[in-house]
């Protein structure tokens, strides 16, 4: 998950983009429902196997995902609680999730395009022009449909202050690992991972059990 304040003129546009399984991991499979028919591709036993989730709608995660932002800011004393429910009211709530289209593991380029999309910087020099005898700043983009055009002006100091307000603070953290992707997994799989924790996909045959790091002559 990273955090991007940045929106397409430089305007602060706080929002994240997350690279998100669509599914789970099961290590075992799920007890039989009564009147349930057999799966043609049962997990094999002592493996983890990988489910896809269904398509399903985004709003409940929508008002879930504002409903923790509000709950945070009153947490942490910068919104007072009567100002809840009149954010509760309206009608746009400011709040938006989008999901995306799925991408299959094996599409190394379309992943690598996600992450470096996620991974970029708040501004584009190849987007930037400075105008003389002005020194105004030229800062296209797409269109805009709030103001039907496709670039922005700015003067020199202004330029300065929109890509300023991006600096994170100190020690702030912008990129996010989670679940299988967090440091302790991570640290798993340069280990070895155990075969319980192999993944494999439901109807291929399992993967051949990994190989244990070398131990000792050098590093």
């Amino acid at each position: 998950m990273t955090l991007h304040t940045f929106g397409e003129y430089l305007d602060f546009h706080p929002h994240i983009h997350a690279l998100v399984a669509d599914g789970l991991f099961r290590r075992d499979a799920p007890p039989p429902q009564p009147g349930a028919p057999t799966p043609s591709n049962p997990p094999t036993p002592g493996l983890a196997s990988f489910h896809t989730l269904p398509d399903a709608p985004i709003q409940p995660l929508e008002e879930l995902f504002r409903a923790k932002v509000i709950n945070l800011l009153v947490e942490e004393k910068l919104l007072p609680p009567e100002r809840v429910q009149v954010l509760y009211s309206w009608k746009h709530s400011g709040f938006t999730v989008h999901a995306g289209d799925r991408v299959a593991p094996e599409a190394k380029a379309d992943l690598e395009d996600l992450a470096q999309y996620t991974l970029r910087s708040p501004f584009s020099v190849e987007k930037m022009t400075l105008e003389s005898p002005t020194d105004t700043v030229i800062y296209r983009s797409r269109l805009n449909a709030k103001i039907n055009r496709k670039f922005e002006v700015f003067t020199p100091t202004d330029f300065l202050a929109a890509i300023t307000q991006h600096i994170p603070d100190k020690g702030a953290q912008m990129v996010r690992y989670y679940g299988w992707y967090s440091n302790k997994m991570r640290g798993v799989r340069h280990r070895g991972l155990p075969s319980d924790l192999v993944p494999h996909r439901p109807g291929l045959s399992p993967p051949p059990p990994l190989k244990p790091p070398p131990t000792g002559g050098g590093t």
